[in-house]
C-alpha cells in the first residue's frame, strides 16, 4: 500500500484548510481595510476651503487652504497652521451626523 491509500490526504488536501484561511482573511481584514483606504483618499483629493476635519491629534479645524501635499487649517479664531494631508483623520461631523451615519451603514450592512 501506498501512503495515499493509507488514508494520507494528498498535497491539494493539505493546502485546502489553508486556502481558506486565507479566504477568510482576505474578506474580514483586507478588503475592509482597502475600502477604508480608498474611501480617505476620495475625500482627501476632495477637500476645499472651508471643510470642518479632524486632525488625527483630534484637534476640529477649518480648512482655510489647500496645498498639493498640506493643507492650511484654522484650529481657532487667528490660529492657523500648516499639516500634512495624511494628518486628517476624516470630516468633523455633530453628533446628530454621526448617528445618521452609523444608522445608514447598519442599514447597509443588514441588507
Amino acid at each position: 500500500m501506498t501512503a495515499q491509500s493509507a488514508g494520507q490526504p494528498g498535497v491539494l488536501g493539505q493546502m485546502v484548510p489553508f486556502l481558506l484561511i486565507f479566504a477568510v482573511m482576505y474578506f474580514l481584514i483586507i478588503r475592509p481595510q482597502q475600502k477604508q483606504a480608498r474611501e480617505q483618499q476620495h475625500f482627501l483629493a476632495r477637500l476645499q476651503k472651508g471643510d470642518e476635519v479632524v486632525l488625527q491629534s483630534g484637534f476640529f479645524a477649518k480648512v482655510v487652504q489647500v496645498g498639493t501635499s498640506d493643507v492650511t487649517v484654522e484650529l481657532a479664531a487667528g490660529v492657523k497652521v500648516r499639516v500634512l494631508k495624511s494628518a486628517i483623520s476624516g470630516p468633523a461631523r455633530t453628533a446628530d451626523e454621526s448617528k445618521a451615519a452609523d444608522a445608514k451603514s447598519e442599514a447597509e450592512k443588514s441588507s
